[in-house]
């Protein structure tokens, strides 16, 4: 979601929170539903590619 402002981005990742897709912690994003991830972002977006394993997003700390 890089490029996106940031109220726009909160919004789509509580929107996937809500659907049970992933859980938003600080610092972290943890995807619970990859193939219904995967499903989600088909809708969205015909030609995104898909992961091949579950991820963890973690923002990193200096």
């Amino acid at each position: 979601m890089a490029g996106l402002p940031r109220q726009n981005t909160n919004r789509a990742l509580h929107d996937l929170e809500q659907t049970g897709l992933v859980r938003i912690r600080y610092g972290a994003i943890e995807v619970l539903d990859l193939e219904g991830l995967h499903a989600y972002s088909a809708r969205s977006s015909p030609a995104c590619p898909r992961l091949t394993s579950p991820l963890v997003l973690q923002q990193r700390r200096c």
